[in-house]
């Protein structure tokens, strides 16, 4: 199994850990994601390790502006790409969700009302859209600062999107609306089933 850069980031330190995960950071909050990624971040951790290595500064490596090199490094990759990464959050949810479905209707596999049990997913989606509004709003908001404060750390913006998340809860809470969507539980495990089905096919073709 092909390990995710961040697996490799612990064998640097000081300023060479610093600036990697600025540009982890960087390709977090534009939303660029997956194998081509892992495959630069790999290869950049290697020359870093090499700087690190040799004391040589970090500058031999990303050059004087990190801000401009992170614009050169990611540049091919597009809008088409970068919605890469909304499919990949879909397919960790359908990962939750498929074997969750599976599991409630495992009691019921051979009798006549499987067909017809419903399930209320109004907070289900309401939390989900939540959830990615939240990394929405934050990413959109840190992107101007993102080069011009050392304070913006991975900890700072997953402390920012917790927070972000715990306010609209708040806000959701104070002034939610009953209501109810009620969808056959079959159908969502067949969905969730079929999408990852379909990525990993779609992950399997690209390869």
């Amino acid at each position: 199994m092909k390990l995710s850069y961040n697996f490799y980031i612990k064998e640097l330190n000081g300023e060479y850990k610093k600036t990697i995960e600025k540009i982890g950071l960087y390709a977090t909050i534009h939303n660029i994601v997956g194998k081509k990624l892992d495959e630069q971040m790999i290869t950049l951790i290697k020359k870093m390790l090499h700087a690190q290595q040799n004391n040589h500064p970090v500058e031999t490596v990303v050059g004087m502006d990190l801000e401009y090199f992170c614009n050169e490094q990611f540049s091919d990759f597009g809008h088409i790409t970068k919605l890469a990464g909304l499919f990949y959050v879909l397919y960790r949810l359908a990962c939750i969700i498929a074997p969750i479905s599976a599991l409630f209707l495992l009691p019921y596999v051979g009798e006549y009302d499987l067909l017809f049990m419903s399930q209320d997913i109004y907070s289900f989606t309401l939390g989900t859209c939540t959830c990615i509004l939240s990394f929405g709003i934050v990413n959109v908001c840190i992107r101007p600062y993102l080069f011009r404060s050392e304070k913006f750390t991975t900890r700072t913006y997953t402390s920012l999107v917790l927070v972000t998340l715990l306010l609209l809860l708040f806000a959701e809470y104070y002034f939610r609306i009953e209501y109810t969507i009620l969808v056959p539980r079959i159908a969502i495990l067949f969905v969730s089933v079929m999408y990852l089905i379909l990525y990993k096919g779609m992950q399997f073709l690209r390869s």
